[in-house]
């Protein structure tokens, strides 16, 4: 199983980096001095990305491999299609309303 943690995340700068791109922190510091304030970036030629943490920073850069943009047009990212978000959200309702109907107090 491979989940969303900071151990994950020099893996993908290390794809990134493979991938040709320029990885940089933009931001300032937080109290202690640390970088969790700051968004990462990556850039090649002329597109830019920037994300929360480098994990999100590879997903983006995954959605302009798949749509193979060269160039920052609006909305180029975009994909026409039904609501997953919708959809999968409605399953995990009917799946929770099932379980308080049942007696099952946990969630899932």
């Amino acid at each position: 199983m491979l989940f969303s943690y900071p151990n994950v995340w020099n893996t993908c700068l290390l794809i990134l980096r493979e991938r040709g791109y320029h990885i940089f922190l933009l931001g300032d510091p937080d109290e202690s001095h640390s970088i969790k304030r700051c968004s990462w970036n990556a850039e090649r030629n002329g597109m830019c990305f920037r994300a929360e943490n480098p994990i999100e920073l590879l997903g983006l850069v995954a959605i302009r491999d798949h749509h193979s943009a060269e160039t920052d047009l609006p909305y180029w990212w975009r994909i026409e299609g039904p609501n997953i978000i919708a959809e999968i959200e409605a399953r995990w309702r009917n799946m929770i309303n099932a379980n308080k109907s049942n007696g099952d107090t946990k969630e899932s």
